[in-house]
Parts: C-alpha cells; structure tokens; sequence
C-alpha cells in the first residue's frame, strides 16, 4: 500500500510540474503585434562575450515599465537545411550561428551552417498575458541553465 501511495505521489507531482510550464489560457502568439509588448524597446543581446548573450528582452504591456525576457536559444534551433526553426526541443541555434542580429526589432537574422538565414520573433513566442511570461513555442518557460 505504501508502495502504491508513493507512486500516486510521484506521479501527480510529475504532472503538477509538467502543467506549470503550460500556457495559461491567455497564452497568445504574435507578442509584438497587437499591442501586446512594446515593438521599440525590443533588444536581443549579441554579444558572445556577455552572460546574457541571446536574451531577448521587450516592454509587455506597452508604457508598463516591465521588461520581460527569453532566452532564445532556448527556443530555436537550426534545420538540416540551415534555416532558423521554432525548436524547444532540440534548441541552441547559438552554437552553430554569428553575428545574429535584431532587425526592426521583429526578425533575428544570422549566419549560419549554409548561410545566412532569419525568423519572425511573433510567429514562434507566445506571451501569457495572465503569468506576464514570454514563452517559447509549446508554452515552455526559459532560463539560463
């Protein structure tokens, strides 16, 4: 019986954490349109030397105040075909990318494996408008690890 009350334990702790980094029901994608988050004050740290090297960090809601953060290579990865892609799974396009950059404060260009290559920041990160989190693709939150 202990036996069992333990796994029971162990298996609603394991989804107790699984459902915390879930999206609320106010997780919507497209977080630099619609006013959600602040378009101009949008900055992706490129600096490789830094420790926030590829932290994307925007004013949400607009005139808040409250800058919010992702860690994008958290979030991207690069394809076979040497193109940027929404990945949380497999993430770390910083490790095969340079001279990655943030153009009109909307797109992340780089270079990398094949070339150079870009991704739309509001086709792939969600903004939870109930926790104030920027998410990656699938509602996974970020941080440095």
């Amino acid at each position: 019986m202990a036996k069992l009350s333990f796994s029971v334990l162990i298996i609603s702790l394991l989804a107790s954490v699984a459902n915390a980094q879930q999206p609320t029901q106010g997780a919507v994608l497209g977080f630099l349109d619609n006013s959600i988050c602040n378009i101009p004050t949008a900055f992706l740290n490129n600096d490789p030397g830094s420790v926030d090297y590829g932290k994307l960090t925007v004013e949400c809601p607009p005139n808040s105040g409250v800058l919010r953060t992702i860690w994008l290579d958290k979030c991207i990865s690069v394809s076979a075909n040497g193109h940027l892609q929404w990945d949380a799974k497999n993430p770390g396009f910083l490790r095969k990318c340079s001279g990655c950059r943030l153009v009109r404060n909307r797109v992340v260009e780089c270079s990398c494996s094949k070339g150079f290559t870009s991704i739309a920041l509001s086709d792939g990160i969600l903004f939870d408008k109930d926790s104030g989190n920027l998410l990656c693709p699938g509602g996974l939150l970020t941080s440095r690890s």
